[in-house]
């Protein structure tokens, strides 16, 4: 199998930590874990058997041992200043995975907990501008252009507007 780039593979890009044998993610929300899982399937290949799920009190970790992708994510990482430097679908799934595995939302401000000095350099050629705080997160100050970037891709997002609608 050839691994091609695409919006949904540019999402598990943003969503994934690595380690030295496996791509993994670790989050609270049953429909992180879902929108994984259809992506490893249906845009990786990955065998519903090789999708390892560990539930440990409210976190869920997820883990995939397959070097070849992890090697595909490192390659695309590495280029990341070039791949995700427009404005565009494949930025704005690269960023809603990135903030749907490492953002939060509190008293209606966006955070990350923490973010790559590279992420950061990109969102700031979007005119996304972020600030590190006192509890060495980073709030995201150009909030509304954020969101117009990720609203269409993000889980924690689109869970979070349609709370409010209540």
């Amino acid at each position: 199998m050839k691994l091609k780039l695409n919006t949904k593979i540019c999402y598990l890009i943003g969503l994934c930590n690595r380690n030295e044998n496996s791509i993994y993610i670790s989050t609270e929300y049953d429909e992180i874990l879902e929108k994984f899982i259809e992506i490893a399937i249906n845009e990786l290949s990955i065998k519903p058997d090789k999708i390892i799920i560990n539930k440990k009190e409210n976190k869920i970790i997820a883990f995939s041992y397959n070097s070849k992708i992890k090697n595909f994510f490192i390659s695309i990482l590495e280029t990341r200043d070039y791949t995700f430097k427009y404005f565009n679908d494949y930025s704005s799934n690269y960023f809603a995975g990135l903030f749907d595995s490492k953002g939060y939302i509190e008293n209606n401000h966006l955070y990350f907990k923490s973010i790559d000095l590279n992420d950061q350099m990109i969102l700031e050629k979007f005119k996304i501008h972020l600030r590190k705080t006192t509890n060495n997160s980073y709030k995201i100050i150009s909030q509304n252009l954020f969101i117009i970037l990720v609203k269409q891709n993000s889980v924690k997002i689109n869970l979070f507007f349609k709370k409010e609608k209540l």
